[in-house]
C-alpha cells in the first residue's frame, strides 16, 4: 500500500507533464471529444532516426495510430522519411528540425477542431505546417546522441530481509513513460554500493538513482524536487524510501 504513494507521485508528474499527458496516455480521450464533427484531413511525415543511433527512441507510429483510430480524423497520407531518402536533409533545414523522430502534419491543421491538440505536443508552426520534435526518448542531431534513454542504479542493503523490494521502483518508472537503458543493482557492502553511499549521502535504502537523461522529460526535475535531489553531476536520487515502506535508516 505504501508504494502507491510513490506511484502517485510518479503519476502526478505525468499529468503535469503535459505533453505525456496526451500523447502516451490520453490521445484517444482527448480526440474523442470531437467525435461528432466532420472529419478532418491530415498529413503526416515522419522524419526517424537510423535504428543503429537510437534502437529505443520514441515510437511516433504510436502517437499516429492514437489519431488515426479516431474515426473523425482521416489521414489521407502517411510517410516515413529516413536518412536514406533523398529529402531527408531538406526537410531537416526547412522545418528546423534538431531532434528525430520529428512529425510534421499538414493538411487542415488550424481547423477548430483539433488547433489546440498541437499544444500539449509543443507543435509549432512552419511554413504553415506543424512541427512536433520533442517526442522523448529522441536523438539529438546537434549533440549526435540519444536522449531521455535513462540508466538507473538501485541501492539496497541485503541484511534488511523485511525491505521493500527495489525492483518496484523500474516497475513505475516504466509504467509512467520513462524509457530505461542500462539498469544494475548494488548492495550498500559492495566497494560501488558503499562508493554511492558516500558521495551521494544516502541514509535510507533501498533507493533508487536515475542518470541525468531523466532530465530530458518535461516538467520532471520540478517534480523530482518533492522526492528527491538533483546532484551536482546531474545524477537523480530518490529520497522520501520512508514512504515506500520498510526500509533500512543507515
Amino acid at each position: 500500500m505504501q508504494f502507491n504513494k510513490f506511484h502517485f507521485l510518479l503519476s502526478l508528474f505525468v499529468v503535469l507533464g503535459a505533453f505525456y499527458a496526451f500523447s502516451i496516455f490520453g490521445t484517444n480521450s482527448i480526440l474523442s471529444s470531437l467525435a461528432d464533427n466532420s472529419p478532418v484531413d491530415l498529413i503526416f511525415t515522419t522524419i526517424v532516426p537510423d535504428k543503429d543511433k537510437c534502437s529505443k527512441c520514441f515510437d511516433s507510429n504510436s502517437l499516429i495510430n492514437s489519431i488515426n483510430d479516431s474515426y473523425n480524423i482521416n489521414i489521407s497520407s502517411r510517410k516515413t522519411i529516413t536518412s536514406d531518402d533523398l529529402i531527408f536533409s531538406n526537410l531537416i533545414k526547412r522545418y528546423k528540425i534538431n531532434n528525430l523522430p520529428a512529425i510534421i502534419v499538414s493538411g487542415d491543421v488550424s481547423n477548430k477542431q483539433i488547433v489546440d491538440v498541437w499544444k500539449p505536443l509543443k507543435g509549432v508552426t512552419e511554413d504553415k505546417n506543424i512541427v512536433i520534435q520533442n517526442l522523448v526518448p529522441f536523438y539529438s542531431l546537434a549533440e549526435q546522441r540519444p536522449k531521455g534513454i535513462v540508466d538507473t542504479i538501485l541501492l539496497k542493503d541485503k541484511t534488511c530481509q523485511d525491505c521493500f523490494d527495489e525492483n518496484r521502483y523500474i516497475t513505475e518508472t516504466r509504467r509512467i513513460g520513462i524509457t530505461i537503458g542500462n539498469s544494475v543493482v548494488y548492495d550498500t557492502s559492495s566497494p560501488e554500493g558503499a562508493s554511492l553511499v558516500k558521495k551521494y549521502n544516502i541514509t535510507k535504502v533501498p533507493t533508487l538513482l536515475l542518470s541525468r537523461d531523466v532530465g530530458d522529460y518535461p516538467g520532471f526535475a520540478t517534480f523530482w524536487k518533492s522526492v528527491g535531489t538533483r546532484e551536482n553531476d546531474n545524477m537523480f536520487v530518490f529520497r522520501e524510501v520512508q514512504k515506500m515502506g520498510k526500509y533500512k535508516n543507515l
